[in-house]
């Protein structure tokens, strides 16, 4: 069941009906817009992953990327684009992420796979600390099959 803290209700496994349900959400947010500060929440249901660096063997003359990163890769900037519908956030007042899952490699390696997908998904310009002005992260142990990111932006209209 894929829950987003944008819905009150989980979010549809059909990517139609999960799309319609996010675009009455997002009407619902333009009708709010009066307040100059904007946040936005969503819980990405992949368990966190450690940034891969790229790889090399003597029988490739390119470096490579792991499959199994480059596959949670290409599905978390899925489910961020499903979720941001907006341009690229230019500033951000504050980010916080929250990493649940099985107690394995470091914290800032996870981070760094967050915000790649931030950034290929196009909810942020760059992952720079020109553009983030404050950053909160969290992990919490958790089983594999309970693991999940949840990411909260805010940011000044």
């Amino acid at each position: 069941c894929l829950r987003s803290l944008r819905t009150s209700r989980p979010l549809s496994r059909n990517p139609l009906l999960r799309r319609l349900q996010l675009a009455q959400r997002l009407l619902v947010d333009l009708k709010r817009q009066s307040v100059a500060m904007r946040s936005s929440e969503f819980v990405l249901p992949l368990r966190p992953m450690s940034k891969a660096r790229p790889r090399s063997t003597r029988f490739r003359s390119a470096p490579y990327t792991d499959r199994v990163y480059a596959n949670w890769m290409q599905d978390a900037v899925m489910h961020l684009k499903e979720w941001w519908t907006d341009p690229p956030l230019q500033k951000t007042e504050a980010i916080k992420i929250e990493l649940f899952g099985p107690a394995r490699g470091d914290v800032d390696n996870r981070v760094g796979s967050v915000f790649d997908a931030l950034v290929q998904a196009g909810v942020v310009k760059d992952d720079n600390v020109n553009i983030i002005d404050d950053l909160h992260v969290t992990f919490t142990k958790r089983k594999t099959k309970d693991a999940q990111v949840i990411i909260r932006i805010d940011w000044e209209e």
